[in-house]
Parts: structure tokens; sequence; C-alpha cells
């Protein structure tokens, strides 16, 4: 009985040391090898029976260690975000307002009609008759004909002056400015051109005596002419 008992005691020693070496030491603690002795008291010792003492060795060899290691998840460093500056919007810069500008409406062109013609025409003529109320044709060498003693008493009476400062307060001349002012420059100068000059041919541009005037008679009415002409263009202005 007494046998039977210590190897029930021995098993139970034996899986208390087993499960021990399969527990926190096997994970987490180091590799060791105990001896453990074990003397076994009974309290029924019988008195006439020698005591046995029984002494057992157990070497326990624990199952390898496996060492957990914690590999460390590295830290993530967030990225510094670049700093967004702020670039200014370029400076709109508005436009410069023209003041508001009434279009003024040119003034209608004028047509020439045949009654602005027929004015200027006038004109034209009026100059002639200044022109033939000084001087004269025909005549010869020995009388009849305009003289330098013509001219000279022509001049003596204001001459080609006095006749454009008559002619200024007439109505033909006043009209005749109006009319011509209604024609483009090249037209109107063309007219101012045929008007200053001699209406009659010297005889020796004739070859004739007496078929045409003389050149006295020729210069008094070119100074008539230019002093008329001149006038006209006084008016224009």
């Amino acid at each position: 009985m007494y046998t039977r008992l210590l190897l029930l005691a021995i098993c139970f020693l034996t899986m208390s040391l087993f499960i021990a070496g399969c527990g926190p030491g096997q994970l987490f603690g180091p590799t060791f090898a105990s001896t453990f002795t074990f003397t076994p008291t009974s309290a029924l010792t019988p008195t006439s029976s020698p005591t046995s003492t029984s002494t057992s060795t157990f070497t326990h060899t624990p199952t390898p260690t496996f060492t957990l290691t914690a590999t460390s998840t590295p830290t993530k460093t967030p990225t510094n975000t670049p700093t967004r500056t702020a670039t200014p919007s370029p400076t709109r810069i508005l436009p410069t307002l023209t003041p508001f500008k009434t279009n003024t409406p040119s003034p209608p062109t004028v047509t020439p009609t045949s009654d602005v013609y027929g004015k200027i025409n006038a004109l034209g003529q009026r100059i002639k008759q200044y022109q033939r109320s000084e001087v004269w044709t025909g005549g010869n060498e020995y009388s009849g004909c305009y003289t330098w003693e013509d001219l000279d008493r022509f001049h003596a009476r204001g001459g080609a002056q006095k006749m454009a400062e008559t002619a200024r307060g007439e109505r033909i001349f006043k009209e005749g400015v109006i009319a011509l002012k209604q024609l483009p420059t090249d037209k109107r100068d063309n007219f101012l051109a045929k008007w200053n000059t001699p209406i009659d041919p010297t005889w020796a541009q004739t070859g004739r005596i007496g078929d045409g005037t003389t050149d006295a008679g020729q210069t008094t009415e070119r100074e008539i002419a230019q002093a008329l002409t001149d006038l006209i263009k006084d008016m224009l202005k």
C-alpha cells in the first residue's frame, strides 16, 4: 500500500513539473534544469517497519524557448505639405473711360446747281466789264488807240484799287463769292486763274495794227484783273 501511495505521489509530481515546464517559463522565461529530492513521510508509520528513505532525481529539459520579437512599425512621419504661398492676383487696370463725344453731323455736301454756276459766270462777266470800262481796242499808231498817257490818267484816278473798293459792295460779287464756296478748291482756283488775265490780245499778238489793243491797254487790263481776283480771294476767307 505504501508503494502505491509513493507511485501516485511521484506521478502527480511528475505531471505538475511537466505542466510547470510548458507554462510561462517556456514562453517568456529562460531554459532551466532542476533536481528535486523527495522524501515521502507517511503519517501512518508503523513502529514495526523500518523507515524507508527514497531519493529520486528528476531532470527536466524544457521545450526550446520561443522568443517573440516585437517588430516596431516605423513611425510614419507626416511629410510636411509645402506651404502654399498665395500669389497675389495681378492688379487689374481698368481702361480709361473716354468721355462720351457727341457725333456732330458733317455739313451736307452741296452739289453745285445751274444757279450756282450762273452766279459764278456772272461774276466773271462783271470782271470783264470793269476791264472794258477802262481799255478799248482798235485805232492805229497815230490816233484812237489806248496809250501810255491813258494808263497814267487811270492811275491818277485811283486805278484798279479804286475799282476793287467799289466791287466789294456789289451784289454780283457777294453772290458770286457765296457760289464759289460751294465748289471744290481745285475748281475754284481754276476760275480765279481764268479771270486773272487780260481780255484782249495786243497788235503784236494778232499781227495787225488795230486788231486788239496796245501794250498799254493790255497792261491796264492785267492790273484790273489782279486787283479784282485778289478781292475775291479775300472775300472767300
